[in-house]
């Protein structure tokens, strides 16, 4: 039996990986499926999976009965939810990927953030009288660094 994961070069999973599953495995390919859209939908019942994908309640069942999930449903279930396809239908995790703009925006929020615990540590040790002298300080002496040829 080939991997459920590799890629035929038409895009499809391999045809046969599923015609070699047996019953048992098909069923539990499905169950997992069903499984993942209840995650990403945040439902704890197959019934109310049905509910929101628009179906019958039985259908989650049947489905699990033929170890088949519907292309079509897992699709509803991702644009519905926001979740991958690549998760619902294979259980792989989406890879993040983090552009260098919002890597930049990250530093500067995480900056901010660190540089106001800082601060509120300090007070917080000092006492805000104290805190605000020393900061006056240290911007006379960082003005003099940065002015100093």
């Amino acid at each position: 039996m080939s991997n459920p994961n590799e890629v035929v070069e038409s895009g499809r999973r391999d045809s046969e990986f599923f015609n070699g599953m047996t019953l048992e495995q098909k069923q539990q390919w499905a169950k997992d499926i069903i499984k993942r859209m209840m995650q990403a939908t945040g439902v704890y019942e197959k019934k109310g999976l049905a509910q929101m994908i628009g179906c019958h309640q039985n259908m989650p069942s049947n489905w699990l009965q033929k170890g088949s999930v519907p292309w079509k449903v897992v699709y509803i279930c991702h644009r519905e939810t926001g979740a991958s396809l690549d998760w619902l239908y294979n259980g792989v995790e989406p890879a993040v990927v983090i552009s260098p703009q919002l890597k930049r925006q990250l530093k500067t929020v995480v900056t901010e953030l660190l540089e106001l615990a800082q601060r509120e540590k300090l007070i917080a040790q000092l006492g805000e009288d104290n805190f605000e002298a020393i900061a006056i300080q240290t911007t006379k002496e960082m003005i003099e660094l940065l002015t100093t040829p």
